[in-house]
């Protein structure tokens, strides 16, 4: 699967693109939000189209700004 390539490292430097936060994750929030911490972590960037957002570790580490949008876009979804 795609998680499993991404956790394997197969896909660090590539960029996922999402449309919403919605498309990429039906999870409870808490899981949601640690699904999308791994993801990054194991080097993944993510883009969310619709807020306008790129989220990698760099900016993820060093802009809580964006970690509260996220936060809050997972809410929504």
């Amino acid at each position: 699967s795609y998680e499993s390539a991404v956790r394997r490292g197969e896909k660090a430097g590539r960029c996922l693109m999402v449309e919403k936060m919605d498309r990429l994750s039906r999870r409870v929030l808490f899981d949601a939000m640690r699904w999308f911490g791994d993801m990054v972590e194991c080097g993944l960037t993510i883009a969310i189209a619709d807020v306008r957002m790129v989220v990698d570790r760099h900016s993820i580490r060093n802009q809580h700004h964006q970690l509260k949008a996220l936060l809050e876009e997972m809410e929504k979804a």
